[in-house]
């Protein structure tokens, strides 16, 4: 594993956090390397730029990473975009000097996507754009609307058996929306889909919200909050202070730590009897849904597991595989408090099992790569 530093703000939607890391200066050397042996794969090198080193959510991602690439013999080398566009393109120019047969890039916003597409497509490097597209790259989709739209009939029908609805129940959803619409999906597909399953509640397209959607009569209240969990909880707090306490909340955002945030806002708000999340899943996540009633779901990214995709997809570049369209799908699945023993077994907040392959990479499946892992329903054989 190799570790570029750097020395920048991060800034995720429109807050800036101070950091204190160290430049490494334009073309030297990487810091240290852990992984030097050839890939039984035919793939040796991978670069790897990480939206930000600021959230364990984030963190785990990498680490599942670095750990696939270390099964495979994969050197895996490090960049943090400090979720800064500027970041993000010095990084972009620095991976290209390192001259890895693949670069997968995680970075947050569209517009500096569509330069970092052209870096490294006029460097002829294969690359993968994860989670927002990139150009030129293919893009390791979280399918963020499919994930909302399925989530939101299952949390409906365990708030509605509390004898929760329409009419005494706000959504209160945190976004990022310099992400675009289809991350914000987890969001905006969510609420059409649980406003429908919601006799009462006021109805609205998904792809009729925008930054602008701030409030849906007293059904939903819009928060463009970013991606770390201190503004949003601020945000929350203020926000509260405008919705009756006799109403029932449900927090929904684009990652657990921003949902956590809302509830422990509703906490000090002295509202936790009536507040309930969730969100995209992580091992905090896991062990809340087990014990916690105010976790109610999980559509669950199983992120220890990107790693493993990750280095498939990589491999299918150098032997010339794209999935369909350029789009590989990071597997997720809706979780209950009834299934997460089969996923994470009777105590651990760290995936034993991956759901099955998607449909939309298949594709993946004769190149070897994934049985390596022996650990995804269907390839453990």
């Amino acid at each position: 594993m190799y570790r570029v530093k750097g020395r920048f703000s991060r800034m995720v939607g429109s807050v800036l956090v101070a950091s204190t890391l160290l430049l490494a200066a334009c073309g030297s050397s990487p810091a240290k390397s852990t992984n030097t042996s050839a890939s039984g794969v035919g793939l040796k090198h991978v670069d790897w730029a990480n939206i930000t080193d600021a959230g364990s959510l984030q963190v785990a991602i990498q680490n599942g990473i670095v750990f696939a690439g270390h099964k495979l013999g994969v050197k895996v080398s490090l960049y943090n975009n400090n979720a800064s566009p500027t970041t993000a393109l010095e990084n972009a120019h620095l991976m290209t000097l390192n001259s890895p047969q693949v670069i997968a890039d995680f970075n947050i916003s569209q517009t500096t996507n569509a330069t970092l597409g052209h870096i490294f497509n006029a460097a002829k490097i294969p690359c993968v754009g994860v989670d927002i597209q990139m150009p030129g790259c293919v893009w390791f989709q979280l399918n963020n609307p499919g994930a909302g739209s399925t989530m939101g009939p299952v949390v409906a029908s365990i708030v509605k058996k509390k004898g929760w609805s329409g009419a005494n129940t706000t959504v209160i959803g945190l976004t990022t929306w310099s992400t675009g619409p289809f991350v914000n999906g987890i969001v905006t597909d969510f609420y059409q889909s649980f406003a429908a399953s919601m006799p009462g509640m006021v109805q609205k397209a998904a792809s009729s919200f925008g930054p602008s959607t701030t409030k849906i009569g007293s059904n939903y209240i819009g928060i463009d909050c970013g991606l770390i969990p201190g503004p949003c909880r601020t945000a929350v707090s203020e926000a509260l202070a405008t919705v009756p306490s006799s109403r029932h909340l449900v927090f929904i955002g684009l990652n657990d730590q921003v949902v956590h945030a809302g509830l422990e806002a509703a906490d000090a708000a002295g509202r936790t009897a009536n507040a309930v999340g969730a969100g995209l899943g992580d091992g905090n996540s896991i062990a809340r849904l087990r014990s916690d009633p105010q976790w109610v779901a999980e559509d669950d990214i199983f992120y220890h597991g990107w790693g493993e995709y990750l280095m498939a997809v990589a491999t299918g570049l150098l032997k010339g595989v794209h999935p369909v369209n350029n789009i590989a799908e990071i597997p997720s699945l809706v979780i209950t408090k009834a299934q997460v023993d089969k996923y994470y077994g009777k105590t651990g907040t760290s995936a034993v099992l991956l759901p099955p392959v998607p449909s939309q990479d298949k594709y993946l499946i004769p190149l070897g790569v994934l049985q390596k892992f022996h650990n995804i329903d269907g390839l453990q054989g």
